[in-house]
């Protein structure tokens, strides 16, 4: 359609830059382990602490060796210390202790970490066209439903059928309700202007257990829109001071720098591909279940090393000797 210039004024309405933009409010995505990696298990501290604490033990063992060696003067005249006995015990001693001593906690202390990945099933329009059970929502009359209304082909073309057929379900006259559909209906999520859902996000997210909604990752701008008015309108100076609230870069970015981020809380930071990933650490406490397979390894470390001990650098002075 076509207007004359000499009886109207086109004022363009255009999203991002000059607006809002259009955003998929589904429900919040289950989320799913992506992986636990066996190296991640442990963190650089507790490597560098157990191999610390293992060379530590050993040089203790070492010691304890040669004042027992410099101790038997005459044999069967002291009793016989074995270093090994002796190292055990001061190992039991500091475990028994518990938290107070540092070495204990840091030789059972393991730290597991998880990637976790978060990804919406309708994540684009493409999905939500593919998805022909899913029933998607509009604003009567707003600017995302005349964008769906003015769509000739592609996935749009797809979605607008689908709600032109249940126009009664489909097409609501409020953000609540819209809101509520997608969290009481399965399968249902709406098209809905950005600044809106984020509303909606922190309104329904306040638990910090449960997350409800969440924006998908496909964000559109709307298309250029234009406004005719006439020029003889008595609300020209009112039409403008309006059109200069979309057109105003540095008034939109004043406006939105609070509003349009999304909330901190059940935040999807999403990558180039749609998924979110989040990284869990959890404290494991290994004190009572794993500490006789620690105690376990860790003498068989100890043996090895007196092996190694006896059998070459012990061995090396004889011979030079």
């Amino acid at each position: 359609m076509t207007v004359s210039l000499e009886r109207y004024e086109g004022v363009q309405f255009s999203g991002f830059v000059g607006g809002d933009s259009t955003g998929i409010l589904v429900k919040y995505p289950d989320a799913k382990i992506s992986f636990t990696s066996a190296l991640d298990m442990f963190s650089v501290a507790i490597w560098i602490g157990g191999i610390i604490s293992g060379m530590a033990m050993a040089a203790i063992s070492v010691i304890l060796s040669y004042v027992a060696k410099r101790l038997r003067v005459i044999d069967g005249q002291l009793p016989v210390m074995r270093a090994e006995t002796v190292s055990w015990y001061l190992y039991a001693i500091m475990v028994s202790q518990g938290d107070p001593l540092s070495i204990s906690s840091i030789m059972v202390d393991i730290t597991s970490r998880s990637v976790v990945s978060c990804r919406p099933e309708i994540n684009s329009y493409h999905d939500l066209a593919l998805a022909t059970d899913y029933k998607a929502t509009v604003l009567m009359g707003s600017i995302q439903d005349i964008d769906l209304l003015r769509a000739r082909n592609g996935d749009p073309k797809i979605i607008a059928d689908r709600i032109q057929k249940c126009s009664v379900k489909c097409k609501l006259f409020s953000f609540q309700e819209m809101e509520i559909s997608v969290l009481e209906e399965d399968k249902c999520v709406s098209i809905i202007p950005w600044a809106p859902g984020i509303d909606a996000l922190r309104k329904y997210n306040l638990e910090r257990v449960k997350c409800r909604l969440a924006l998908a990752y496909e964000k559109t701008l709307w298309r250029p829109m234009f406004l005719a008015v006439p020029k003889s309108s008595p609300y020209i100076e009112e039409i403008n001071r309006g059109s200069l609230w979309f057109f105003d870069t540095g008034l939109r970015d004043y406006w939105f720098k609070d509003y349009e981020q999304l909330p901190k809380q059940c935040r999807l930071n999403y990558n180039n591909k749609g998924v979110a990933t989040k990284r869990s650490n959890a404290q494991l406490n290994l004190k009572h279940f794993y500490l006789a397979f620690l105690i376990l390894i860790i003498g068989y470390l100890l043996a090895f090393l007196q092996f190694c001990r006896e059998k070459f650098i012990v061995g090396l002075f004889g011979l030079g000797m």
